[in-house]
């Protein structure tokens, strides 16, 4: 049986080209925002997965990012084992707007499988006014960037390509 080994998000993911390891940078935590809405350059996701011997070599899933349970976007993903028992896929949001405060949260989901998702959220907070001095706070959200047109999404299961994710 397919299973999720694990999954995590972060702003970033990269993949060493020569060593092929992965690091997952700024892991996605709860984080406070100054003005609503903010749209996030880039959010990226890190799922690895294990199979048994008999499994498929192939499998189709899908990452899902919502909002206080809204979908944001969703990206298809066809996750390739070749001849490992060990596979990762390394998938990154682009312009992920967040409206105001609530659980972002990301579901990872094989098709067809009957188990639960494996979720990862976090906690969007809104910065009162008066604390804004005092309290971390996502960069670039200060004004942030405008959201123009559809928000768009990149997958890639061997981390590497011309986008440099």
């Amino acid at each position: 049986m397919i299973k999720t080994s694990f999954a995590v998000c972060g702003y970033r993911v990269i993949v060493d080209a020569n060593e092929n390891r992965a690091s997952v940078m700024d892991v996605l935590d709860d984080f406070y925002v100054q003005q609503f809405p903010v749209v996030l350059p880039r959010l990226s996701a890190l799922w690895v997965l294990t199979r048994a011997a008999g499994d498929p070599s192939q499998v189709e899933a899908n990452v899902t990012d919502t909002l206080n349970g809204a979908p944001l976007q969703a990206v298809p993903l066809n996750i390739g084992f070749g001849d490992q028992m060990r596979a990762r896929a390394v998938i990154a949001l682009t312009d992920v707007r967040v409206d105001g405060p609530g659980e972002l949260a990301f579901s990872f989901q094989r098709k067809g499988d009957p188990q639960a998702p494996t979720v990862i959220a976090a906690q969007v907070y809104s910065v009162p006014a008066q604390t804004r001095q005092k309290v971390p706070v996502l960069p670039g959200s200060a004004g942030g960037r405008s959201c123009h047109g559809t928000p768009r999404a990149c997958a890639s299961t061997s981390g590497c390509g011309p986008h440099g994710f």
